[in-house]
Parts: structure tokens; C-alpha cells; sequence
């Protein structure tokens, strides 16, 4: 952990942004130790469903909203860690929608070979040929249109926050 931890500290006194990959929506520790070193960006891949990121998100947020465990990190209450869901199945775009409604999501970043792969299009088209399908460009849209309605949608919200607030 401390080595992780120093070349974390080392992206912050370089002013870059550390980004950090854990194994998956159930790698708690992994979570744990990322959130407990200051990363900036924690990286969630294989996301499927709503359920699976809702448990990410509870392994990243502290008592009551999720179960994280407060160690006395000096990083620990010193900022929020932007999470971002890697979107990379077929599956995933089934419950895009549902994927999206996940307001502790900062970002969703595609992972264009294991999508390609996963809606088979490496086996029917070939690297990188799948990438230009029909099939291909079609997932890029209906991710592209999710998030803009997210965007869409959080706008509005913040709108009509700062409308309450003048009455």
C-alpha cells in the first residue's frame, strides 16, 4: 500500500490526476485502499447492472449512505474521489438507463474492445473493423444519447434547486 500510496501523492505534486483501476464492482478492498490513498478518479469496470454500481458506490461512500470504513486517513475526509463506471457489455447497455439514474456516477468511459467483443462483433467483423459496424456505432449512440439525458436532467435539476432557494 505505501508505494501505491506514494505514487498517488507523486500525481498530486506533478498536478496530474491519479486514476486507479480496481478489479471489478465487488473489489472492496481494492476501493478501500484506492479511496484511502487520495486517488482522484477510481475506475469501475464491467458494470451490468443498476444493483452491481450501487454496491460500488456504497464501498466508496462513508456511514449512513455506504460502508466504508474511516482509518484516520489524511486523505479520507480531504476530498471525493470522482467515480467512473466502465462501460463494456452488452448487458450494460440493456440497463443503460437504469446505469444512469446512479447520481454518485461522475462518468462512464467505454471500453471499446471488450464491447466489441462482448456484442460479438470482433468474431464477425475483426479488429478494428467491428468498431466501424452499424452494430458498433449504434452502442456509441445509445450511450451518448443516455448521458446527454443525464446531463439533460441534472441541469434541470440544479435549476429548479436555485429556484427553491430564491423564494
Amino acid at each position: 500500500f505505501g508505494a501505491f500510496a506514494a505514487c498517488v501523492t507523486a500525481c498530486e505534486q506533478r498536478g496530474a490526476l491519479s486514476v486507479v483501476r480496481v478489479a471489478g464492482t465487488h473489489d472492496k478492498t481494492g476501493m478501500q485502499q484506492a479511496l484511502d490513498a487520495g486517488v482522484d478518479i477510481l475506475l469501475i469496470p464491467y458494470v451490468n447492472e443498476k444493483a452491481e454500481c450501487e454496491a460500488a458506490v456504497r464501498h466508496c461512500l462513508f456511514a449512513p449512505k455506504g460502508d466504508r470504513v474511516f482509518n484516520g486517513s489524511q486523505f479520507c475526509a480531504r476530498k471525493r474521489t470522482q467515480i467512473m463506471f466502465q462501460l463494456e457489455t452488452s448487458a450494460m447497455i440493456d440497463n443503460l438507463d437504469a446505469i444512469c439514474t446512479i447520481p454518485e456516477m461522475d462518468y462512464g468511459f467505454i471500453g471499446p474492445g471488450d464491447l466489441a467483443t462482448d456484442m460479438g462483433l470482433v468474431a464477425k467483423y475483426g479488429m478494428p473493423e467491428c468498431w466501424q459496424s452499424e452494430e458498433f456505432k449504434a452502442a456509441e449512440k445509445r450511450i451518448e444519447e443516455a448521458a446527454e439525458k443525464r446531463v439533460k436532467e441534472a441541469a434541470e435539476k440544479r435549476v429548479e434547486e436555485a429556484a427553491e432557494k430564491r423564494v
